[in-house]
C-alpha cells in the first residue's frame, strides 16, 4: 500500500481512497563495490564489497509508484526465500 501523502497526484484521481495497492514489483539483488560516499554512511573502506539492492513497485496499468535503491553492508543482510510447490 502507499500513502497519497507520498503520493500527492492520486488524491485527484478517481480511486479517491488513502491508499493505493501495489500490483506488481521486482527487486534485484547484487553485489557492488561501495563508493566513497557509501562507504563513509556504512563505516566501511570505499571499494568494500556491498550489496545492492534495487526495487521497482507498479500501479495498475504499469504505473509506477515507487524506486528503491539501498546499499548493504552484506554482514548485515540476510536473505531468505520460501519455496513452495
Amino acid at each position: 500500500f502507499f500513502s497519497v501523502f507520498a503520493l500527492p497526484m492520486l488524491r485527484r484521481s478517481p480511486f479517491h481512497a488513502s491508499f493505493v495497492v501495489q500490483d506488481w514489483g521486482q527487486e534485484e539483488i547484487s553485489a557492488s563495490l561501495a563508493s566513497a560516499h557509501e562507504a563513509r554512511h556504512l563505516r566501511i573502506l570505499a571499494g568494500d564489497v556491498v550489496l545492492l539492492m534495487e526495487r521497482q513497485t507498479f500501479a495498475p496499468g504499469n504505473r509506477p509508484l515507487e524506486f528503491v535503491r539501498a546499499v548493504n553492508r552484506p554482514e548485515h543482510y540476510n536473505f531468505t526465500v520460501r519455496l513452495e510447490r
